[in-house]
């Protein structure tokens, strides 16, 4: 894999890929297109692609975090 530029992520770089999910969760309207995003933001940083079922639930999280945070705040408005 190094000879690729290719590397295996570390617990650290899945933190970080669950926070750019969390955040690109907020203009994205659908898992699938978030899981494309998560494909490109791996590449960017030359790191092996998990399972993936495993993206499938990262985004997944990722998304349900964000739709429970607007249903919160939507019912502390009301």
């Amino acid at each position: 894999m190094e000879r690729l530029g290719v590397q295996c992520h570390s617990k650290r770089q899945d933190n970080l890929l669950r926070a750019a999910m969390r955040e690109a969760s907020h203009t994205v309207e659908s898992i699938d297109r978030l899981v494309a995003k998560a494909r490109l933001w791996l590449f960017d940083k030359q790191l092996l692609v998990p399972a993936e079922r495993t993206l499938h639930d990262i985004c997944a999280r990722a998304a349900s975090d964000t739709e429970a945070r607007a249903y919160r705040t939507i019912c502390a408005a009301v």
